[in-house]
Formats: C-alpha cells, structure tokens, sequence
C-alpha cells in the first residue's frame, strides 16, 4: 500500500518524563497535502489501564522558542501497562516546528484521575461528567468566551453597589473623625477660657 504522506523526520524523544507514569517513546515529523503533522508513540510505564489520555503538544522552534501549545485528546482507548499506542489522527503542527515537549495534563482509569504535576504523578477520584473528554478538554484549552451583555451589567451593578457601601464607610470614618476633631477643640477652647477667667480673677 503506498504511504499517502512524506516522513521528514522520526527518532526518540529526548525531553525528560516520568518513568512510572505516560511518556513519549517515539516521534515523526511527517508531511501531507503540503501541512506538517506529528505522530507519537505513547508508552503506559504505570500500573493503571486508562481508558481517556488528554495531553498538550509544546511545539518549538530551532532556537527552542515556544510556537503554539497544542491540546490533545484520546478517548475510548485502552492503554494497558507496558502497552503502547499511537493516535490514528496525527497532530497538526506549524511548518516552523522541528522540536516539542508534551506534557500529560490527565488520563482516566476508569474514575480515577492521574495528572502530572511538577515532576510527579497526583491521583484522585473523579467521576467522568456525562461530557466526553474531548469535550471537557476543548471547554479547559479554548481561548476565553466574550462575557455577556446581561452578566456584563451585573458584574457592573455589583462594583457599584460595593462602591457605594465602601463610600458609606468612608464617609462614616472620616464624619467620625471630624466629629472627635471639634469636640476637642471646643473642650479646649472650654479649657483656655476658664484658665483665663481664673487668671483674671487672682489678678483682681
């Protein structure tokens, strides 16, 4: 069967993982229909069998410098230990990519979580939503949603009604401290007169 795609580049990925967790074994650079595409060779080094795996494509320059971060999901598989397992869909890369560095951000076992987090591997219960992982992983990795007129105008109602109960305050503080300010005075206007006045009266 003839490849419908050119090989650019394959080899062993080279950027440091984590042993007993997912990690990257092999890599290829392809071309197709004048794009470049990456494919990986995903290796199960845990215990878990994972049944989702959802992971991001650093894509980097020939300086290193960072390109775009691509996000990926593999649903509905079954990656045993010491399995492998290759995406039939391959990456879409930019035509400046000629290096990349995935990071795992989770995969499933059945309800149990793993996610790589500096270096190591956290685990915890969580129950899969009725929302696909590729769902979930394009809600988490899209650009931010524009706000909404309506909670627009609510988000601007409440500034101003913290605005005006922060005003209260502060005119409360300040009328407070006004307030003590002119009762010592007058005391001490009280004060310099009856000094006076007893001062008059030794004199007489």
């Amino acid at each position: 069967m003839e490849r419908d795609f050119d090989i650019l580049s394959k080899g062993v990925y080279r950027h440091s993982y984590i042993s007993d967790f997912l990690y990257v074994k092999y890599y290829m650079f392809v071309r197709k229909n004048g794009k470049k595409y990456l494919s990986v060779q995903i290796e199960n080094g845990s215990d878990a069998v994972f049944d989702s795996i959802s992971f991001t494509v650093v894509a980097l320059d020939m300086q290193g410098e960072v390109i775009e971060r691509i996000p990926v999901t593999y649903s509905d598989i079954t990656l045993r230990p010491k399995d492998t397992f290759t995406g039939e869909k391959m990456i879409r890369v930019s035509s400046e990519c000629s290096d990349f560095k995935i990071i795992f951000d989770r995969a499933y076992s059945n309800d149990v979580l793993y996610s790589e987090q500096g270096g190591h591997v956290m685990t915890r219960y969580a129950r899969k939503s009725a929302l696909s992982l590729a769902q979930i992983s394009a809600k988490k990795d899209s650009a931010p949603k524009p706000v909404r007129k309506k909670g627009f105008l609510m988000a601007l109602a409440a500034l101003a009604a913290v605005a005006i109960i922060i005003g209260a305050d502060l005119a409360y503080i300040f009328g407070s401290i006004s307030a003590e300010t002119e009762r010592r005075r007058e005391e001490a206007a009280e004060k310099y007169e009856w000094e006076e006045q007893d001062e008059v009266n030794y004199l007489e």
